[in-house]
């Protein structure tokens, strides 16, 4: 995957991962569960939801290219091990978002719609989770043992 101007892409397409996956699953709860909500999102919860499902491939690809130009530890070995679970769960994420705004603009029984909510929320609450489990995991990999507990005494009056 490579680098921009001297930054891994990973250390940049993961942000954009880990606010617009939860945001999405907040999204996505929101319609499932309050028509008003629904209609206001319309077409722009599965667009969301198709940019996070774009977004993941590019972030997982990067980081193993990052990975393999890192030295090795257990924490980081976490983080690789997490980082393709998410996948799996965007994709739920996509499903789930067009079922919901299929399901606004079709009647649909009440054991249908309660499904769908059901649905809906578990997809959310599973990528919202997993991502925060990936993106701690990998937190934790980069800053373990490098930040002190007490703050460093600093020479300059500018810090």
């Amino acid at each position: 995957m490579g680098e921009v101007d001297g930054l891994p892409v990973h250390v940049l397409v993961v942000h954009a991962v880990v606010v617009l996956v939860p945001l999405t699953s907040i999204a996505l709860g929101l319609a499932a569960l309050w028509p008003a909500a629904r209609r206001r999102l319309t077409f722009g919860l599965p667009v969301a939801a198709a940019v996070c499902l774009a977004l993941v491939p590019v972030t997982t690809a990067s980081g193993r290219w990052l990975a393999d130009r890192t030295p090795p530890d257990a924490l980081l070995g976490a983080h690789v091990q997490l980082g393709p679970t998410l996948l799996p769960w965007v994709v739920g994420l996509v499903l789930a978002s067009v079922a919901v705004y299929v399901a606004d603009r079709r009647t649909l029984p009440a054991a249908a719609q309660v499904a769908l909510v059901v649905v809906a929320l578990v997809v959310a609450v599973g990528a919202t989770v997993t991502t925060y489990r990936i993106g701690e995991s990998g937190a934790r990999s980069v800053w373990q043992d490098r930040v002190q507990a007490q703050p460093l005494e600093r020479s300059s009056p500018l810090v």
